[in-house]
């Protein structure tokens, strides 16, 4: 019996990266306590969507990862937009807005930087600054819309917790990543 080579496309990996955004707006709501806070357990599917992303550019190219940040970020939206629709319940723009936003720009910002750590360096302390700098964007993004009732000491707090969970997942993401090379 003959092994069929199965040509290895990018479209696989924009789907997935698709279904982890789709599952990050899913179980938004879904909260544990740590350190006097609530945290979303989305905040865990950040770093694997950024190293996903830049496991398409690696493999294939820029365009291929441009492609896939568009694709998913179009898709997260209608699938938040149909969902409410389906769901009956209000669609609250900001929020969406928030998210798209936060996504698409910390997405660019780490493809870019990954892009130049490929070409530049090999170390892992950019990798990881790279997913760090791109998880703070996308929680600035999200404080946007949620300052309204926070103290200070809170939103201190909630946003260095958050950045410690995702250096820690990135983190091990980046090792993967090492092994790969």
């Amino acid at each position: 019996m003959k092994k069929r080579n199965k040509k290895e496309d990018s479209g696989e990996y924009v789907l997935f990266v698709t279904t982890l955004m789709i599952l990050y707006q899913s179980i938004k709501s879904y909260t544990f306590p740590f350190w006097g806070t609530r945290f979303s357990f989305s905040l865990f599917l950040l770093p694997f969507s950024y190293y996903i992303i830049n496991f398409i550019t690696k493999r294939f190219d820029y365009k291929k990862g441009v492609s896939a940040i568009a694709i998913s970020s179009v898709i997260f939206v209608s699938f938040t937009s149909i969902l409410s629709f389906i769901m009956n319940s209000d669609l609250i723009l900001l929020s969406l807005a928030g998210d798209f936003c936060g996504y698409v720009v910390s997405q660019f910002i780490n493809l870019l930087i990954y892009l130049y750590i490929l070409k530049n360096h090999k170390n892992i302390g950019w990798q990881l600054g790279c997913y760090i700098l791109s998880c703070i964007i996308f929680v600035f993004f999200q404080l946007l819309q949620y300052t309204d009732g926070m103290t200070f000491s809170y939103l201190v707090r909630m946003v260095s917790t958050t950045i410690l969970f995702q250096t820690i997942v990135s983190f091990l993401l980046i090792i993967l990543d090492q092994k790969e090379r």
